[in-house]
């Protein structure tokens, strides 16, 4: 994808959950950086090292799996919040 991209064929290259390691190989070998990182990523489980290094490079991080489990957003703390800053589980999650 990357060979294409120097060719000028593509805009723009994308993978999916490369970590801090794979991207700093990347850097190292001439080639044009990616455009987008696909990252598993969800609250209570955030890996900030790969974040911070996609943004020192320019690449945006996209996320998926943010609620894989759909009982988190009835925890009843969660509810708490809920009520007290008027907004949806979700809503409290990505603040």
């Amino acid at each position: 994808m990357l060979e294409l991209q120097q060719k000028e064929r593509v805009r723009s290259a994308g993978v999916s959950n490369f970590g801090v390691d794979h991207l700093e190989v990347l850097k190292n070998s001439r080639r044009p950086m990616l455009s987008v990182n696909q990252i598993g990523l969800r609250p209570w489980s955030q890996n900030t090292d790969i974040i911070n290094c996609c943004r020192m490079n320019g690449i945006v991080s996209m996320v998926y799996l943010l609620f894989a489990r759909a009982s988190v957003l009835n925890d009843p703390y969660l509810r708490q919040l809920n009520q007290k800053y008027q907004g949806t589980s979700a809503q409290i999650l990505l603040r």
